[in-house]
């Protein structure tokens, strides 16, 4: 057909009915003459208007701008020695507890206060859960996760109305691992009427 432009056009094979020309050939579509129209085709360019072109690269620009703000958010790092890659939260993400933070957590929940992360804790013991061997004392126990294999050494000041009067410390034997340890502060003073811990060490 030359150089006809494509549309509808009757069969040249004799059917009756319309074909549709592309403007290099005849495709399979027919239609009833009665109802002429286009056939669904498939687009092998970009064909689209002024405001239809906009609004595709308006769509893609608000795509491009939502990725860019989630990897910004996020950043990964990677283990030189693995090869591995970690996640590290943005602004707004909580890390991942470790496993010493949960365990923090299990203790304090327990009334128990945090020396050392994930293997020291400590807490004074209720006064009728102990006795004194002469005058006053207190009683500190600290639960050791991983033990302290030769000794636990706990010292304390001892207090006058928030000031500090003296000093009651104690040596205990190696502690195995899991256990609580009772360390048993002497008060020496008279006018002292509590202990405030300083220091707890584990060797």
């Amino acid at each position: 057909m030359g150089n006809t432009a494509a549309g509808w056009y009757p069969d040249p094979e004799g059917s009756g009915q319309l074909r549709w020309w592309t403007g290099d050939a005849w495709t399979g579509a027919l239609l009833p003459p009665s109802a002429p129209a286009a056939p669904a085709q498939k687009n092998s360019g970009i064909g689209c208007g002024l405001f239809g072109c906009l609004g595709l690269l308006v769509a893609v620009a608000v795509v491009a701008v939502v990725i860019g703000m989630g990897a910004a958010n996020v950043r990964s790092t990677t283990n030189a020695a693995s090869g591995s890659t970690a996640v590290e939260p943005g602004a707004g993400q909580s890390l991942p507890q470790t496993v010493a933070q949960v365990q923090d957590e299990t203790q304090k929940a327990a009334g128990w206060s945090v020396i050392e992360s994930g293997s020291l804790y400590g807490k004074f013991a209720a006064k009728g859960d102990y006795t004194c061997a002469y005058g006053k004392c207190s009683n500190y126990l600290v639960l050791t996760m991983k033990g302290c294999p030769t000794a636990l050494y706990v010292e304390g000041s001892t207090l006058s109305g928030g000031t500090v009067v003296g000093m009651a410390n104690d040596l205990l034997s190696g502690v195995r691992a899991g256990e609580t340890a009772a360390a048993n502060l002497q008060i020496l003073e008279d006018s002292a009427d509590s202990v405030r811990i300083s220091k707890v060490e584990c060797y």
